[in-house]
């Protein structure tokens, strides 16, 4: 599902429907149009093998005004029913998924109405699309969900980001139950991360990944991936978060009158695909297993950590070689010669993020490995 501009029918943008075989030929093709812009973010499986869809239908460019709006299609493609919630302001449906008791759970943005500039939007329905319940979890701070998986032992995992009025971004998951009810959060990340998606969720484990922001404000964005258990957490960077739930009352208009259900003609197309090789290093920010902050043989503490890039290294035992600085990508951004000395001091200019530092011996041998955080 996604979009098409379709002018004609007096409105920029629809909400396109593809239905593909295993070889990716299109069995059937659908849009659903009125007078405004619909687009469609998320599109799941039903067990009727029919499916629903959720987007957003724009009510409004000045102010931005835009309603959650979604529907369901029987398994040739018949609308069976769409429906928008009406609320002021920008509101976006950004993730739905069909519940046990062939319901709906649906995951969203709400800007303006909870508790800071956005915040997360949860709400249930029946299998008619009505609400059952509705729930806005959130701070005064902006909180943008951008996945929503379920449970193996039950209820929902949303993940995301939370950012503050300067634009400062960490990761953010939160568990909830089966009737939205909040069970924890935790933030991952320096001010500087950007969010992440829950790609698995197993029995003792959850799977994240997403992006770091290397160079901020608009710097480089790195790919990152995140393990954590069943309560999210890493060992890593992390801080259990403090959210606040509300339940609220929300009108549902069902709008299946104004909205057309029309037949767009899709072809098939070829596309020249190229096998692309390109040079990816790894880099682990935190080690929970092989890294060691303190490491007891030798001695060695790294303090103030995270710090400005002004730090010292205290080394109990005599030892000969030198030290190395290395950012996310494995790069050596810095080495210095130590010889036997028991205080190790450094400034540097190094800007915000994860590094790492290696104590080598004179024969090339790596004492200890840790990690250096560096913020302002």
């Amino acid at each position: 599902a996604g979009i098409v501009n379709n002018y004609i029918q007096g409105s920029l943008q629809d909400v396109c429907i593809v239905k593909i075989d295993s070889g990716g030929n299109i069995i059937w093709s659908k849009y659903l149009t009125n007078n405004v812009s619909n687009e469609a973010f998320d599109i799941v499986a039903t067990q009727d093998n029919g499916c629903v869809f959720i987007g957003s239908m724009l009510i409004d460019n000045s102010p931005l005004d835009r309603d959650i709006y979604y529907g369901k299609l029987d398994s040739t493609g018949n609308r069976q029913w769409t429906k928008r919630i009406v609320l002021p302001g920008y509101d976006a449906g950004q993730h739905i998924e069909q519940t046990d008791d062939k319901g709906f759970i649906i995951c969203g943005i709400i800007g303006g109405l909870g508790f800071g500039s956005n915040d997360v939007l949860l709400y249930k329905t029946d299998s008619l699309g009505d609400i059952v319940w509705a729930k806005i979890i959130g701070t005064t701070k902006s909180e943008t969900p951008a996945e929503m998986i379920k449970l193996p032992y039950g209820g929902w995992l949303i993940s995301g980001s939370v950012s503050d009025t300067n634009n400062h971004m960490s990761a953010l998951n939160i568990r909830i139950d089966s009737m939205g009810n909040l069970l924890s959060a935790n933030i991952y990340g320096l001010n500087d991360g950007t969010g992440f998606s829950a790609n698995a969720a197993h029995n003792d484990y959850f799977v994240f990944a997403g992006a770091y922001n290397y160079l901020p404000p608009n710097g480089l964005l790195l790919p990152y991936i995140i393990k954590t258990d069943t309560v999210g957490i890493s060992g890593c960077i992390e801080n259990s978060y403090l959210l606040f739930d509300s339940t609220i009352t929300l009108t549902v208009q069902d709008v299946s009158d104004t909205v057309v259900d029309g037949g767009l003609l899709l072809v098939d197309v070829m596309m020249n695909v190229y096998d692309e090789t390109i040079n990816i290093a790894d880099s682990e920010f935190c080690f929970v297993n092989s890294i060691i902050d303190i490491n007891f043989d030798t001695h060695i503490k790294l303090f103030p950590n995270p710090n400005n890039g002004s730090f010292s290294i205290q080394i109990d035992d005599v030892v000969n070689g030198k030290f190395i600085i290395f950012n996310s990508l494995g790069k050596i951004i810095y080495e210095q010669t130590i010889s036997n000395s028991d205080f190790v001091t450094s400034d540097q200019n190094l800007t915000p993020g994860f590094y790492i530092l290696k104590l080598i011996d004179n024969k090339s041998k790596t004492i200890t490995t840790l990690k250096l955080i560096v913020q302002f």
